[in-house]
């Protein structure tokens, strides 16, 4: 499971409904619209920010994203 706040730089968070507490975090500086597992693999997300700037993470090493996608992109 994963948790953002949307109109704030928070981060986001990912639980385990196995712990009481977020299992990590990740924090992109920006404005968080939307977050999506890969359906293809457990350890992969994507996160969407306000700035339309797209960034995938292997959860297994969450402290920089894999790839980032700038652009302006319809809604």
């Amino acid at each position: 499971m994963r948790t953002g706040l949307t109109g704030c730089c928070f981060p986001v968070q990912i639980w385990s409904t196995n712990q009481a507490n977020s299992v990590a975090e990740i924090d992109i500086k920006a404005n968080v619209c939307c977050a999506k597992y890969n359906p293809e693999s457990m350890y992969e997300i994507a996160v969407g920010a306000a700035d339309h700037t797209v960034l995938t993470y292997d959860l297994r090493k969450s402290d920089k994203a894999v790839h980032t996608y700038k652009g302006t992109f319809p809604a």
